[in-house]
C-alpha cells in the first residue's frame, strides 16, 4: 500500500512476457474471482498463415509465473482472416471469458466490432454463437470496440463508430439476434457500472468555424445511460 514493488510477484514485483513477435502491446488487465491475472493486448504472430496484429491474452498466477493450465502455455493468440486485431478489453461470466475490441477488414477497408468468447482452460469456446466463438459486426462506418460489459441477458460493446459513440449488443431471446446502436458526437474512452447505470467518459469533438475552414476542439465528457442502452 506505500506503492514499493510487491516481491512476492515474480520476486521484483514486475513481470515481462514476451509471444517471440516483433510488436507486441497490453491494453487490458483482468483479475479472475481467485486472483489470477489476465492481460489482453495485441502480438504480431502468425495465424493461419498470416502475418499480422493477433488478439492476444495472457493468465499469471498471483505469484508472476504463466498459468500452464491456460491454452498449455498460460499464452491464447489468435485473429481473424484481417490486416489486424485489437483486444481492447475483457470480462468473465461463469467460466466464459469474453474479449472485445476491433478488427480491420481488407476488403472494407475499415474496422469491425468483435467480440469473442474461450473457455476458462484458453481454447476457442465452441459453444458460442453456433460454434464460430465469436461475433464480427460492423455498423457500415469505421468501427472500434474499446470497453466490454456483460449484462445478465445481453453483452454490450462499446465503442466509437465514425467519430460517435457507439455500442454493439448482442443476446439470445426466442432465438433471435439483436444488434443495436445508439450513437452521440461522443467518443468512448471507458466505462463503469452502478446501481443499475452506466456511465462513460471519453471526450466529444466540438466544431468551430473561424472561416471558411472547419476545425474540432475535444473537451473531457461523461454520458449516462440505463442498461437498456437508453441516455
Amino acid at each position: 500500500s506505500n506503492g514499493s514493488f510487491d516481491t512476492s510477484f515474480n520476486s521484483t514485483g514486475v513481470v515481462l512476457t514476451s509471444f517471440s513477435s516483433s510488436f507486441e502491446l497490453a491494453t487490458c488487465l483482468y483479475i479472475q474471482a481467485d486472483n489470477k491475472i489476465l492481460v489482453g493486448g495485441y502480438a504480431s504472430t502468425t495465424v493461419s498463415g498470416s502475418t499480422s496484429n493477433n488478439y492476444a491474452i495472457l493468465r499469471y498466477n498471483t505469484d508472476g509465473t504463466l498459468d500452464t493450465t491456460f491454452s498449455g502455455d498460460g499464452k491464447y493468440v489468435n485473429g481473424f482472416a484481417t490486416q489486424s486485431d485489437v483486444l481492447n478489453s475483457i470480462s468473465i461470466t461463469g467460466s466464459r471469458i469474453y474479449l472485445g475490441g476491433y478488427s480491420y477488414v481488407n476488403s472494407s477497408n475499415r474496422n469491425d466490432f468483435f467480440i469473442v468468447a474461450i473457455t476458462s482452460s484458453g481454447t476457442l469456446d465452441s459453444t458460442y454463437n453456433s460454434g464460430a466463438g465469436y461475433y464480427l459486426y460492423n455498423t457500415g462506418y469505421d468501427d472500434n470496440g474499446i470497453v466490454l460489459v456483460k449484462h445478465p441477458s445481453f453483452t454490450y460493446l462499446f465503442g466509437n463508430s465514425n467519430n460517435n459513440f457507439s455500442y454493439f449488443k448482442i443476446g439470445t431471446i426466442n432465438s433471435n439476434l439483436f444488434q443495436n446502436k445508439l450513437k452521440v458526437d461522443f467518443t468512448a474512452g471507458d466505462l463503469e457500472k452502478n446501481n443499475g447505470n452506466l456511465y462513460y467518459s471519453g471526450y466529444n469533438r466540438i466544431p468551430y468555424q473561424p472561416n471558411s475552414f472547419t476545425f474540432y476542439s475535444a473537451r473531457s465528457s461523461i454520458s449516462k445511460c440505463n442498461n437498456d442502452g437508453v441516455l
